[in-house]
């Protein structure tokens, strides 16, 4: 899973900015920027994550499952937790 490109980045930091202006969920107390940066954290902890990812999955399905697969589990997951809260 390769990291976003710097294109991509941009595109999902106006793509939050747009979210939460229509939510009407105003970004407090940061800056577009300090917003940005986030973007750009969370991007780079995950490319770190990686790893520790793929290891922690157990076999078989670690060396079955396609990185795609792997990937919609991990949303499918985060999603669910964050629903459940």
């Amino acid at each position: 899973m390769a990291q976003l490109s710097e294109d991509a980045r941009k595109a999902l930091w106006a793509e939050f900015m747009s979210l939460a202006s229509s939510e009407r969920e105003e970004l407090t107390g940061m800056t577009k920027q300090d917003l940005r940066v986030a973007v750009d954290a969370i991007d780079e902890w995950i490319e770190a994550a990686v790893p520790s990812f793929l290891a922690a999955i157990p076999e078989p399905a670690r060396t079955s499952l396609t990185a795609k697969q792997k990937l919609f589990l991990f949303n499918a997951i985060v999603k669910k937790r964050w629903e459940a809260n």
